[in-house]
Formats: C-alpha cells, sequence, structure tokens
C-alpha cells in the first residue's frame, strides 16, 4: 500500500521501467513477432482482392482467416503446453510461412474461391500465438 511518502505507480512511470524489468532485445522482439497478426489480414485483403477483382471474396478469406485463429489458437495452447513453448511455436511458424506461400499460390493459379478460403483458414490455424507463447521462451 503507498504511503503519502511513495505516491502509487502511474501507467506512465510503469512503462518506463519496462525496458529495464523486460529487456529492449525482449520487446523489440515481441514488436517483430506480433506484426503478422496485424498485417496478413490487410495483405490477405489487397492480395486476394487485387486477384480476384472482388472485396467480397478478399473479405471471405480474412474471415476464413480469422475463424482458423480462433480455432487454432486454443490448440497450439494444448500442444505448447504438452511439448514445450518453444518447439510448438517453431514448427507453427514454418507451417505458418508454408501457408502464406500456399495462399499465395492458389490466389494466383486462378482456383477455386473454396481453395483460397481453405489456404486462409490454414494460415489462421498455424498462426503462432507468439504473446501467450512469449511466457516460457
Amino acid at each position: 500500500m503507498p504511503t503519502l511518502a511513495s505516491p502509487a505507480p502511474t501507467a506512465r512511470t510503469s512503462l518506463r521501467r519496462l525496458p529495464a524489468t523486460a529487456g529492449w532485445s525482449f520487446l523489440v522482439s515481441g514488436f517483430v513477432a506480433r506484426l503478422p497478426q496485424a498485417m496478413v489480414p490487410m495483405g490477405m485483403l489487397l492480395l486476394v482482392a487485387s486477384a480476384a477483382g472482388s472485396y467480397a471474396a478478399a473479405g471471405l478469406a480474412v474471415a476464413a482467416w480469422s475463424v482458423g485463429c480462433a480455432v487454432g489458437g486454443p490448440a497450439i495452447g494444448v500442444l505448447a503446453d504438452r511439448h514445450g513453448h518453444r518447439r510448438v511455436g517453431l514448427v507453427a511458424a514454418a507451417a505458418n510461412s508454408l501457408a502464406m506461400a500456399a495462399v499465395v499460390a492458389v490466389t494466383w493459379a486462378d482456383l477455386p474461391q473454396a481453395a483460397t478460403l481453405a489456404a486462409a483458414a490454414v494460415i489462421g490455424i498455424t498462426n503462432p500465438q507468439t504473446g501467450s507463447l512469449a511466457r516460457h521462451c
């Protein structure tokens, strides 16, 4: 409990202490590792929209990715608890990279939209859960 001599820490002072607590390498690598989570939907939207000529098809691909993330996230968590965070994170990252390449190939190969949606869902399923996996790496 804070006394009159030591005021309660504010959000600003807590943020100032974060680099000393976590380390700059952890903060920078965590930022970079979380970028795909923010950029994959935008990239997929632009890729599918330009290849298919339809924002509806692109929206469906992003929706398939989102459903994949919702299904794959807990599964990756269970696997990480059983087999170790580092191992599962590395396998998920490799599978995710292959799935991203598959989406590009399927999209530009002019295959049916179902193939693009399936590949987009696999990207979501294999999405490495960076935030939760970082706690034990």
